[in-house]
């Protein structure tokens, strides 16, 4: 279940037939994997001048109802983080103010939290010109 995800677990099985004497086994522990995640991203704009703010809007999603991803996500350019924020409902809108004129690929990487897994969102590119 959901509630097992990202956790240890062992099984007990007890067994009881009239005429035998009861009988029971204990499975090794075992990691239940983490619920696997979507992390979805677009900009505000996909052209901008330097020093001119773009937003970027994050949602993070798991195919389990019920579960709702919290914690961090963060803006990465050429796998150095640019800008950080927290999840509220799932949701939340990075800013990002770029400096020179080229083009940028931009990811949203989200850390993961109990129990859902850490994701990264499809690359974002972002023509910074005069």
């Amino acid at each position: 279940t959901a509630a097992d995800a990202g956790r240890l677990l062992a099984v007990r099985v007890t067994m009881t037939r009239t005429g035998y004497d009861p009988g029971s086994a204990v499975s090794t522990t075992r990691q239940v994997a983490k619920l696997p995640s979507t992390t979805a991203a677009s900009l505000s704009r996909t052209s901008v001048q330097p020093r001119r703010a773009v937003q970027v809007a994050v949602t993070v999603t798991t195919a389990t109802r019920g579960v709702t991803p919290g914690g961090t996500v963060g803006l990465m350019l050429n796998g150095r983080q640019v800008a950080l924020s927290r999840l509220k409902a799932a949701r939340t809108t990075l800013r990002y103010v770029p400096r020179a004129v080229g083009t940028l690929r931009l990811t949203v990487r989200y850390v993961g939290q109990d129990p859902v897994a850490a994701s990264t969102s499809r690359p974002l590119v972002l023509r910074v010109r005069r």
